[in-house]
């Protein structure tokens, strides 16, 4: 037989209901069911009196204590008076805590998870009992009533709010905000915590993504008149307006002016060029924070995704750990991987990254090559393309790192990469890689936050076996070269600007429609046997390119000739 202890309640300003006897006698909790994903046990100064059971498929099924005298029994239905207890009574009643700001939050899987976490959290058994305990263990206390990112949650912090608007201390309600920038509906409080892994000081952290600019106040004396912390509005499209004097944001690189720090680039060029190998080598020049080509590195994890070729990957990887004692290892994954808007794969890839390197920054995620990790997609299709460059960025926004995917050629390596255009316009930078194992040459032919041009020049080293092991750097990054071979135009830009002479001869203008320029594209021989959507990319690029010289410039329905002597086009 048990007994409550009267003291505990007292001090935490409740009382038992009106009904309850003082002696209980303990019984057994239910059976665990077969289809029981979890269990919450709700105490009320240390004894049980109310077990929520979750179900599969969203159920859940709740017994309570029968505390009348000879009861010990659990119950499907609450006895009569029976009022739902404050979950993590104890907690409020701590010497410890007493001084802590306590977080309201809407589940009690969230304050489970905060509470292990060292952060004081309650929450009630259910939405709609909150009004029923404003004298329990929350007087004079700092309260901040904490819902996710969504409509409901919203709800939930503002009326939690205007309950206690007349008892806590101080009390602020605000819903919780992504580390990582934008914040998504439906974004909870177990994403924030999994988002921040295991960051030290997470109450500290909570603190200043709830309350801004606030000190947490101490223990309020009630005799004093309350004072009310502004309720903090939810916005889903904030605007930011700039003004004279405000931190100008910076730019970030993971290979300084190279590979910028965020985002999605391309490392393309022929089968055979030597790609994973140049890939393979800024993976372990960013996990051992040494330099790129003449390039500082912002060290970190990096993570190889060999989709196409894992075994040898592994093999060389091991080769070179084996040649440098000192040198550090980067992460690699080998299995099927999908990137397309239908796949779920993204977020499990995220997930699992999340989890495995908690605590530590990953700096890159190398995907090789994109034509395994299609999935159904057609890289030629515009849709498909834009949504697998989404999914890259998305995986680099929740990560924090950089994406780099290798990627091939087409069959006349002049007309640039395989597939869709959307590929090149949704990229933060374009490394294109040509040559052969005597000498290659890695091209900047696009970035989004620095020069184009640059170029690094390399070669393939064989060991005895004739199997290629490494790539080794000759020069480092410089223009060398780069910008002749960058101005120089390929067979389909060479058409492009022949047509454009060809009817300002003929007609006097410098300006021709898109679609009478296509007509005439169609009929070049090296467009043969070729389907629509792949003529439409590649003149896409071409035009492009011609643009970024200078040479045309282009709307969406016309393209203009620009005047080589002035610069300015004319008609």
């Amino acid at each position: 037989m048990l007994e409550f202890d009267r003291t505990v309640l007292s001090s935490q300003g409740a009382t038992l209901p009106e009904g309850y006897p003082v002696v209980a006698q303990l019984s057994p909790e239910p059976e665990e069911h077969s289809n029981e994903i979890s269990r919450h046990t709700y105490r009320r100064g240390g004894e049980p009196v109310m077990l929520v059971v979750r179900l599969e498929g969203g159920a859940d099924k709740r017994y309570y204590r029968d505390l009348k005298q000879f009861g010990g029994r659990w119950l499907s239905d609450p006895p009569s008076g029976f009022v739902p207890p404050l979950y993590n009574t104890d907690a409020l009643s701590d010497g410890a805590f007493l001084d802590e700001p306590v977080f309201y939050v809407e589940t009690e899987l969230e304050a489970d998870a905060l509470m292990k976490r060292g952060v004081l959290a309650i929450t009630f058994g259910s939405p709609s009992a909150y009004p029923r305990f404003k004298e329990y263990g929350l007087k004079g206390r700092t309260v901040i009533a904490l819902g996710s990112h969504s409509e409901a949650g919203n709800k939930h912090a503002c009326d939690i709010h205007s309950e206690y608007g007349d008892l806590a201390g101080w009390i602020v309600s605000c819903t919780i905000q992504s580390p990582f920038g934008q914040t998504k509906p439906g974004y909870r409080v177990l994403d924030w915590i999994s988002d921040m892994g295991s960051t030290p000081y997470l109450r500290d952290q909570l603190l200043r993504t709830c309350w801004p600019n606030h000190s947490v106040p101490e223990r309020r004396d009630m005799d004093n008149p309350v004072e009310l912390a502004p309720m903090a509005p939810e916005y889903r499209f904030r605007v930011t307006r700039p003004h004279r004097g405000m931190p100008k944001p910076k730019r970030s690189w993971v290979v300084d002016g190279i590979l910028p720090a965020t985002g999605t680039a391309i490392l393309f060029g022929e089968g055979g060029v030597g790609k994973s190998f140049i890939a393979s080598e800024i993976a372990f020049a960013i996990q051992n924070g040494t330099d790129f080509g003449g390039r500082n590195t912002a060290q970190g994890d990096a993570v190889y995704f060999a989709v196409e070729d894992g075994d040898g990957l592994l093999l060389r990887t091991l080769e070179s750990l084996d040649r440098d004692p000192a040198l550090q290892s980067y992460g690699i994954l080998s299995r099927e991987f999908d990137l397309s808007r239908t796949s779920k794969d993204t977020d499990l890839l995220i997930d699992d990254l999340t989890e495995q390197y908690s605590g530590r920054q990953i700096r890159l995620l190398v995907v090789d090559t994109l034509q395994m990790a299609l999935g159904s997609a057609e890289e030629s299709s515009s849709t498909d393309a834009t949504a697998i460059m989404r999914n890259c960025n998305r995986i680099s926004e929740r990560l924090g790192c950089l994406v780099l995917v290798v990627h091939h050629t087409g069959k006349d390596a002049s007309r640039g990469h395989r597939g869709s255009s959307a590929f090149h316009g949704a990229a933060t930078t374009m490394l294109k890689m040509e040559g052969d194992e005597t000498l290659a040459t890695v091209t900047i032919e696009k970035q989004k936050h620095g020069p184009r041009g640059l170029q690094l020049a390399l070669h393939l080293e064989f060991n005895a076996d004739d199997r290629t092991c490494r790539a080794i750097i000759d020069a480092e990054w410089s223009l060398g070269s780069a910008q002749d071979k960058n101005n120089a135009k390929s067979v389909v830009e060479t058409a492009i600007l022949s047509i454009l002479d060809q009817n300002f001869t003929t007609t006097g203008y410098l300006t021709m429609p898109r679609s009478e320029i296509r007509e005439h594209m169609n009929t070049l021989s090296c467009f043969s046997g070729k389907g629509e959507e792949a003529v439409k990319s590649q003149v896409n690029r071409a035009i492009d390119s011609l643009r970024e010289r200078g040479e045309i410039t282009a709307t969406r329905t016309d393209l203009t000739l620009v005047n080589r002597g002035s610069g300015d086009p004319t008609s």
